[in-house]
């Protein structure tokens, strides 16, 4: 079952991005910027290996840390796992990450 937000939980909380504090919207949009990013880039590794994963596969991101690529497999159809030892990570990939992608799982 996918997680359920609670908007007022998530614009309050304290996210921790590269040891430093920051708030929703500062990580959000730092988040978008970053996967704009790689969208842009066609020779960055991410897109190179989507390449090779047909849509509506069933994917486990081990390491997904952000979610950025869990994102970009959910936003081709994959149905996708994320999973991490990093609880700063998760706790980004959760809130933000999640909020657009309706096949991904954190």
């Amino acid at each position: 079952m996918f997680r359920q937000f609670s908007w007022w939980a998530v614009m309050n909380k304290v996210y921790y991005l590269y040891g430093r504090e920051k708030g929703f919207d500062e990580v959000k949009s730092f988040i978008e910027q970053y996967y704009k990013n790689i969208i842009k880039n066609p020779k960055d590794r991410y897109n190179i290996i989507l390449r090779y994963i047909p849509p509506k596969a069933h994917v486990l991101d081990y390491g997904c840390g952000w979610g950025i690529f869990s994102k970009m497999l959910s936003d081709k159809g994959c149905y996708v796992d994320g999973i991490d030892t990093d609880k700063n990570s998760i706790d980004i990939a959760k809130d933000i990450i999640t909020l657009t992608s309706q096949k991904l799982r954190v």
